[in-house]
C-alpha cells in the first residue's frame, strides 16, 4: 500500500481553534479532504492513530474513506494569503505535513439528535446491514475508540449510491483509539471492556438490532476475531512504515499496538461481552 502526497491549493473553511478539528481543503488533484495536522509533537500520535484506525477498519471489513497524507507549505501563496493564520499554526512555519481524508461525495454526517427523526422517516431503512454497525462496534471496544460513542456517531452515510439499494456507512475519525491523547500510549490489556460508551447504547444501534439474527451475528463476532492472527501484526505496521518518514510518532506505538489488539485474553472477553448483551437486546427490542 502507499498514500498519496496531495498539497493544499486552497481552504474551503477558515481554521478553527483546534488543531484536531478536521479543516477542508483543496487537494492539489482537485479533491476535497478534511486534514488535521500537528502543533506539537504528542499530537503525532494522533495523527498515526487516523492513519492506522483508518487501515484497521479497512482490514476488519469496515468501510472508510480514502486517506492520504497533506503537505503544508512554509509560505501561503494566492489565494491562500487570507488564511496566513492557519499556516502560522503549523509547527516553526517549515514545510510540514498532516493528515487528510478525502470527503465522500453525497454524504451526510449522522448524529444522535438526528437519529430518533431519521428512524421516524425511515429514511435509512436501506442502510449497510446491521452486521455492519456490529462491526464498527466491536472495532470501538477492540481498539479503545473513546471518541465514538452513544451520543458522538463519528459515521458518515452516502445518501446517493447509484443504483445500489443500501446506503454505505463510513467510519471516521480515529483520534480516539487506544484511549485517545488522555492515555499517553499507556496501553492496559487488563482494563474491563466499557460497551455502554459505543453506538452499541444508541437509539440507531437499537433500531437495527430488530432485524439482527443471532446465530448471524455470532458468525460475524467469530470472523473478526479471527482476523486478530499474526498477520494482524503486519497489518498494525504497514501504515506506520509508509508515513514515517512525514509524521514523527512515537516509535513503541507498532510493538504496542500489536500486542494489545492481539490479546486472546482481552479479545476473548469483548466477545463474550457483546455475545452476551447482544442476546439481552435482541430480546428486548423485539418484545416491545
Amino acid at each position: 500500500m502507499t498514500y498519496k502526497v496531495i498539497d493544499v491549493i486552497d481552504l474551503k473553511e477558515l481554521l478553527p481553534n483546534n488543531s484536531n478539528t478536521p479543516i477542508l481543503l483543496l487537494g492539489s488533484d482537485n479533491n476535497l479532504y478534511f486534514t488535521k495536522f500537528a502543533r506539537k509533537q504528542t499530537e503525532h500520535n494522533l495523527l498515526a492513530f487516523e492513519f492506522l484506525g483508518n487501515r484497521l477498519a479497512n482490514y476488519f471489513n469496515i468501510n472508510t474513506p480514502e486517506v492520504c497524507i497533506v503537505r503544508y507549505k512554509p509560505k501561503p501563496y494566492e489565494p491562500l494569503n487570507h488564511y496566513y493564520s492557519f499556516y502560522a499554526q503549523l509547527p516553526d512555519n517549515t514545510l510540514s505535513y498532516g493528515f487528510g481524508s478525502k470527503r465522500v461525495s453525497s454524504s451526510i454526517d449522522i448524529n444522535s439528535k438526528e437519529v430518533e427523526n431519521l428512524i421516524q422517516r425511515r429514511n435509512f431503512i436501506q442502510l449497510d446491514t446491521p452486521y455492519h454497525l456490529l462491526l464498527i462496534v466491536l472495532f470501538d471496544l477492540h481498539l479503545n475508540n473513546i471518541d465514538r460513542t452513544a451520543l458522538n456517531f463519528n459515521l458518515m452515510v452516502q445518501t446517493n449510491t447509484g443504483s445500489q439499494l443500501t446506503k454505505k456507512v463510513y467510519a471516521i475519525d480515529h483520534m480516539g483509539i487506544f484511549g485517545g491523547p488522555a492515555a499517553g500510549l499507556r496501553f492496559n490489556e487488563k482494563a474491563t471492556p466499557e460497551l455502554a460508551a459505543t453506538i452499541f447504547n444508541s437509539e440507531l444501534f437499537r433500531f437495527f438490532c430488530k432485524s439482527i439474527d443471532y446465530t448471524e451475528a455470532e458468525r460475524v463476532i467469530n470472523g473478526y476475531f479471527n482476523l486478530c492472527n499474526d498477520y494482524l501484526g503486519v497489518i498494525i505496521k504497514e501504515p506506520l512504515t509508509k508515513i514515517s518518514s512525514f509524521i514523527n510518532f512515537d516509535g513503541s506505538l507498532v510493538l504496542k499496538a500489536t500486542e494489545y489488539l492481539t490479546c486472546n485474553a482481552r479479545n476473548n472477553r469483548i466477545k463474550e461481552l457483546v455475545l452476551a448483551e447482544l442476546a439481552l437486546l435482541i430480546q428486548t427490542v423485539r418484545n416491545k
